[in-house]
């Protein structure tokens, strides 16, 4: 990398087998070994624009794409990434839309891709769902884009900020404080306005959803998967130290025995707060 390529935020650094994918801010991708480092591939994707990597959950796609550009989001087959043919340019598609502000893959599905952009008639928030596939043909390999699903969201409704998938229906949303859940149709499944200030993280796995936010606590929710859609229900909240010497949580992971939280403090420093769950399960599934 040149001096002037300096990779982006977390969004830009993917890796998975191996590999590695990483955008830096003047909008190249590199794909890199694991751990030697050694340069496989460099393409130009969003000349002189911040760009954001997704790695599909079955690792064979890439999603690049920019915040609010006339430019559509890219989507690259890994292995063209991998094992360029010289003076080939790497397998990719562009989506047909712009204005692009979110994305995530639906995590139970091999390459289910949601996007968050502007409808092109309307303008208002759009979010529009793909099935993304590989075709051997005499050429090579081609990108085939299936649409299966697009809505636009309530006019009422902030622009969300995060977003994520859940199974292979569920999109949630996080505006200011509250967190939403659609289906990819449409469906909104529910709502939740349990913060008092923005919340600034959203972590979303097979049991539960945990929300983080400036007001110094954390949200947990679980799932009920017995009906069609997948419920979510609110349990209880966890709260961080004091407002006096801290401005609220910004980040928070999760996996089956604890839950993690990053405060910011005042100062401009930050600390963990570590919370372990009682294994004993009540029957509503809500664990203490």
């Amino acid at each position: 990398m040149s001096p002037a390529d300096e990779v982006g935020g977390g969004e830009g650094l993917i890796r998975h087998h191996g590999m590695a994918q990483v955008a830096s801010a003047e909008g190249v991708l590199y794909a890199l070994t694991v751990p030697q480092l050694q340069l496989l591939s460099r393409t130009s994707v969003f000349p002189s624009s911040p760009t954001s990597l997704l790695c599909s959950p079955d690792c064979q796609w890439v999603l690049a794409s920019t915040q609010d550009s006339d430019l559509g989001p890219k989507v690259f087959y890994t292995r063209s990434l991998l094992c360029l043919v010289e003076d080939e340019p790497p397998v990719s598609t562009t989506l047909p839309i712009w204005l692009t502000s979110r994305a995530c893959w639906a995590p139970d599905e091999a390459a289910r891709l949601m996007v968050m952009h502007r409808n092109n008639d309307s303008g208002q928030l759009a979010i529009t769902t793909y099935e993304l596939g590989a075709k051997q043909s005499q050429e090579g390999v081609d990108v085939v884009v299936q649409q299966i699903a697009s809505f636009l969201l309530p006019d009422t409704m902030t622009p969300p900020h995060l977003m994520k998938g859940h199974g292979s229906q569920v999109i949630l949303l996080v505006s200011g404080p509250e967190l939403v859940l659609f289906t990819i149709q449409g469906l909104q499944l529910a709502a939740f306005q349990d913060h008092q200030r923005p919340v600034t993280s959203l972590w979303v796995d097979q049991s539960r959803v945990l929300t983080a936010s400036f007001d110094l606590s954390l949200r947990v929710y679980v799932w009920n998967k017995e009906n069609k859609f997948p419920v979510l229900k609110s349990c209880y909240h966890l709260l961080g130290g004091s407002h006096r010497w801290a401005s609220g949580f910004t980040h928070v992971e999760s996996d089956s025995m604890s839950i993690v939280g990053v405060e910011a403090r005042s100062i401009g420093t930050s600390i963990l707060r570590s919370y372990c769950f009682n294994m004993q399960r009540g029957s509503d599934d809500c664990v203490n």
